[in-house]
């Protein structure tokens, strides 16, 4: 990844994503990343990985889950997810769990 390692914000947003490349991950200095708009069902549970993370959006993505390992991150501030997906149990148990960490979840239509 040479000098991309040195990036702090990555918009990725309305790609047919799937999934990221394992270099991704490599990004220590990463505090703003939009994965919106792809078509991701689960996120990987390295981005726990990126602990400058601040804000992170996975809106419009068909997500069967939700990111609980974004709750590991040091730095987040911000988390924005499409509900639409999630099961409303998952939806109330992460809100539950955002609040407790102090952590910002905005649900997008």
């Amino acid at each position: 990844m040479g000098l991309c390692r040195e990036l702090q914000l990555v918009n990725l947003s309305d790609n047919k994503l799937t999934h990221l490349c394992p270099s991704f991950y490599e990004l220590s200095r990463l505090r703003h990343l939009s994965l919106s708009g792809n078509r991701f069902r689960t996120l990987p549970a390295q981005l726990a990985e990126l602990g400058s993370l601040e804000t992170f959006d996975a809106s419009a993505n068909p997500l069967e889950r939700a990111p609980w390992c974004l709750l590991e991150l040091p730095n987040l501030r911000e988390i924005r997810l499409s509900s639409a997906t999630l099961p409303p149990t998952q939806c109330r148990a992460f809100s539950q769990a955002c609040r407790a960490s102090n952590v910002s979840l905005v649900w997008a239509l």
